[in-house]
């Protein structure tokens, strides 16, 4: 349990995120909101994980360029994750 504790204090996002108990916990977390119908926390969870999938899809490494291939990878990716909840919070009526 200490070995979880500390994965969250690090500041690697994703290196906390691989850790089996937050996936466990992520997992379980899914699995109730869809048979609670918890429409909220799924679009959470879904703009977490998807942001966190753009995030190493881009794999935002320093370069030369100030605006470079993976900074437009990552501000599209966001922009698509964004209009996804928009029209799952106020456009598409339940």
């Amino acid at each position: 349990m200490n070995a979880f504790i500390e994965s969250l204090t690090t500041p690697n996002i994703i290196a906390m995120a691989r850790h089996p108990m937050a996936l466990t916990g992520v997992g379980i977390m899914i699995v109730l909101a869809i048979l609670f119908r918890w429409n909220m926390i799924l679009i959470l969870l879904f703009a977490v994980g998807a942001l966190m999938g753009i995030a190493r899809f881009a794999n935002m490494n320093a370069s030369a360029e100030p605006i470079g291939r993976d900074m437009a990878i990552f501000g599209g990716g966001t922009a698509v994750v964004a209009f996804v909840i928009i029209y799952l919070l106020f456009i598409k009526g339940d």
